[in-house]
């Protein structure tokens, strides 16, 4: 089962699309640590009644229960974000830049909140170019998949996300995945 990834929504631009407000940074923060809250209580099955200052739940029931319970990743790119997913995430999900940027603030504050980083789960993301154009023409991913796998899973990934933006790019991963 996937797991969810969840973050602040640090992008104005999208919660007006959608017309919701864009609160300052704090709400935001509180939001997303009630909403991590919620969704546990609520995968346990329910009822769940519970007090909130965003999300109060009263008599709520969901269902399906997952078995497994997913983990929860907190998308982070910033020191305060990852403290964050170290304190009430399983784990952090983040793009190649935050991660090499803010890892070791990461495991500071998994060790911090007494937590191993062997229990914890990184999805680290290479986004690539703007959509339309190929992002992936002269990436390691396509040349030597294998090793640029190694290469994050050693400084501590546990999963990898390559986004494809083009034909192109789908068909330079098919070609990858052919050559592991």
């Amino acid at each position: 089962m996937p797991s969810p990834d969840l973050g602040i929504g640090g992008f104005p631009g999208e919660h007006a699309a959608y017309g919701m407000p864009y609160p300052p940074i704090d709400e935001r923060v509180a939001r997303l640590e009630e909403a991590v809250g919620v969704i546990r209580a609520l995968w346990t099955g329910g009822p769940v009644s519970r007090e909130g200052r965003f999300y109060p739940l009263k008599d709520a029931y969901a269902h399906p229960v997952p078995d497994p319970t997913p983990k929860i990743l907190l998308g982070a790119g910033s020191r305060r974000g990852v403290q964050l997913a170290a304190r009430i995430g399983d784990g952090w999900a983040a793009e190649r830049p935050e991660f090499e940027k803010h890892r070791t603030a990461y495991l500071e504050a998994l060790a911090r909140e007494g937590r191993s980083p062997n229990d914890d789960w990184i999805a680290l993301g290479f986004g690539g170019g703007k959509t339309g154009q190929d992002a992936l023409k002269d990436s390691p991913w396509i040349a030597q998949p294998r090793e640029e796998w190694q290469r994050w899973h050693d400084a501590g990934a546990d999963e990898i996300i390559v986004t494809a933006r083009t034909t192109a790019d789908i068909d330079a991963l098919v070609g990858a995945v052919e050559r592991w």
